[in-house]
């Protein structure tokens, strides 16, 4: 997954959200525009899905899973 402060995308994902900035914790900007990614991630049909996994990375955050037919 793509940081969230690159300017594009490095693995295919797409741009969820957007911002012109981030923010220091005491509140002021830093100018770096930032950006929420989605990666679509395929399941076999003809299973159900029982358990989401992902790789020991310590700062990769799930912000949503869904599921669509």
């Amino acid at each position: 997954m793509t940081d969230w402060a690159s300017a594009s995308p490095r693995f295919g994902e797409k741009a969820t959200l957007t911002a012109d900035t981030r923010y220091h914790v005491n509140g002021t900007p830093d100018g770096r525009k930032v950006t929420v990614w989605q990666v679509s991630v395929p399941v076999d049909p003809a299973r159900e899905a029982v358990s989401f996994t992902t790789s020991p990375t310590p700062n990769l955050k799930i912000f949503t899973l869904s599921a669509r037919a």
